[in-house]
């Protein structure tokens, strides 16, 4: 007979065998004693279902020789020496424990074990929390968890929040528990004002045990940064506001961090100074966080934009991404760009941000590529964009007295004896800029003019409000102009000389300048002119008038 023999590598503790070979012949003396196989088979003594997971110990005199866990038919097997006297014991989570029951092994055979579920027992993680100190405008969020660590059913038959307002519950106040079952609820502290704030969470059940109440613990800090004219994050260890920027997790639970360059590939320094901010997943799952600055007040600022370096360096095919957000005060963040492609060096971005913002965010893309760095952060108003202005702000081609171009609003009071509404014009600053000018169609009444910059965005309005000393005189009776509406001439009748004829488009452009002699009639011809609204300016021995006429086709 041929075989090979292994030999324990120790005789009183084996833990591996060694084969061995040459040994020549060897006799070999082996005591052996009969054993049987028993199983256990562990089911609910209500339902009869078979038990998972229940463990199942066998002792002789007090020493464990056997410890095994049943799978989902509910059963485990032990060989065990006949005739020798064992006790077993059965445990399984949600059921009065088996314990310390006689055994003694004479055959093969099977021993049925029937559990009782335990009482239903109420747990929660965690029982108490402290939040810490959030600034005002972000907020925390705790996740608790209830689980039934008993057999039978729990109820959970209120939830309730109180206290401080500035905790918010969110979940189901009620549920159902089997053994085992869990069922989650969350918490958030989002402080609105500075100082200390506590709330109390209190849970009712069914179990033994009285309502349990969790203790809600939190500090609101006012970080905010109000921007008069520009604000800058180097992110260096003398920052006065880098702690106040926030980790907002989205994927994963990955910080950014404060070092020097991006740890690898060719940023090896800051982009001024000793330290940036970095974000670098190290694993090969998705990781993405949102690195938010402190709550800021910009409405000292007309055109704010922010201005900052950033980098993100392709590593074997894999890059990594970067997103930027803003959002209102406790708003929704919305996105205002998105960078994939490759940037090995320091690389300045500017961004116009709306004046309502109350923070940026930006965002990290892990997908295994060399770290993303941003670095000097800056908050300021968009130099690179003036204002659009007026040069010159004219009624009846007279510069208005007062006018300054930073001035937008103008009075301007009539005498009794004008009764004919005044014609603005005006002339930009920039000649890439647009001026739209609405005339005042009665008096009292109101010209504006809008100036809008080459951006086709940002305006300007000038206002002039007209108004006479005395009441609205009526129009003259020796001064008739007709017909109007006209298609392709006017008429003008006078008892009074007429020295000049001005016909003005209501943009203030004048399309016609007609000087006379001394008459009392005129025919205009205005065959040639676009359809719209014009204004006659009547220039007579007297005075001047001015009447609205519609053009027709």
């Amino acid at each position: 007979m041929y075989g090979v023999l292994y030999v324990a590598d120790d005789a009183a503790n084996p833990t591996s065998f060694i084969p061995q070979s040459n040994l020549g012949n060897i006799t070999l003396r082996m005591n052996l004693e009969p054993r049987g196989i028993v199983t256990f088979n562990i089911t609910d003594i209500e339902t009869s279902n078979a038990i998972e997971n229940a463990i199942v110990v066998v002792k002789q005199d007090e020493t464990v020789i056997f410890t095994g866990t049943t799978e989902s038919e509910g059963e485990i097997e032990a060989w065990l020496t006949y005739n020798d006297n064992y006790t077993y014991s059965v445990t399984a989570p949600g059921y009065e424990p088996i314990e310390d029951t006689d055994l003694t092994v004479t055959a093969d055979h099977t021993i049925n074990v029937s559990m009782e579920p335990s009482d239903p027992e109420f747990d929660i993680t965690p029982d108490e929390k402290d939040f810490g100190t959030i600034i005002i405008g972000n907020a925390s969020e705790q996740i608790f968890t209830i689980e039934n660590v008993g057999g039978r059913t729990l109820e959970i038959t209120d939830i309730e929040l109180s206290g401080d307002s500035d905790f918010i519950f969110t979940g189901q106040t009620t549920a159902s528990l089997e053994t085992q079952e869990t069922h989650e609820i969350m918490v958030t502290f989002a402080p609105a004002t500075e100082g200390s704030n506590s709330a109390t969470l209190t849970i009712t059940h069914d179990a033994d045990n009285e309502p349990v109440t969790v203790t809600l613990n939190g500090e609101g800090y006012d970080a905010t940064i109000v921007i008069s004219d520009s604000w800058t994050e180097t992110f260096e260890d003398d920052s006065e506001t880098r702690a106040y920027w926030t980790q907002i997790y989205e994927e994963g639970s990955v910080d950014w961090i404060f070092e020097t360059g991006a740890g690898g590939g060719d940023i090896t320094t800051a982009n001024s100074g000793t330290l940036n901010a970095r974000f670098f997943g190290q694993s090969w799952t998705e990781q993405i966080t949102k690195l938010a600055t402190p709550p800021f007040d910009l409405s000292a600022l007309s055109n704010p934009v922010i201005e900052f370096y950033y980098a993100q360096q392709v590593w074997e095919g894999d890059q990594n991404e970067l997103k930027v957000y803003y959002r209102e005060f406790g708003g929704e963040w919305i996105e205002i760009a998105h960078y994939t492609d490759n940037i090995s060096t320091w690389t300045k971005e500017t961004l116009n941000i709306p004046d309502n913002a109350a923070q940026i965010a930006f965002e990290g893309i892990d997908y295994y590529g060399y770290a993303n760095v941003i670095d000097d952060v800056t908050i300021r108003e968009d130099d690179s964009l003036s204002p659009p202005t007026l040069a010159d702000l004219r009624v009846d081609g007279e510069t208005i007295e007062g006018f300054s171009p930073d001035v937008l609003e103008y009075s301007v009071e009539l005498p009794n004896n004008n009764i004919d509404i005044p014609i603005v014009s005006a002339d930009a600053n920039d000649e890439n800029a647009d001026v739209d000018i609405t005339q005042a169609t009665e008096l009292p009444g109101t010209a504006t003019v809008l100036v809008t910059a080459e951006d086709g965005e940002t305006q300007l309005t000038y206002s002039i409000d007209f108004t006479i000393a005395t009441a609205v005189a009526e129009i003259s009776s020796y001064l008739n102009v007709f017909p109007n509406p006209a298609t392709s001439k006017f008429s003008i009748e006078s008892n009074k000389a007429i020295r000049q004829v001005k016909l003005i488009h209501m943009s203030g452009k004048v399309v016609k300048d007609i000087v006379l002699g001394v008459t009392t009639n005129i025919d205009i011809n205005v065959s040639n002119l676009n359809t719209g609204i014009y204004f006659i300016q009547i220039h007579t021995i007297e005075s001047v008038h001015t009447k609205q006429v519609q053009i027709m086709r």
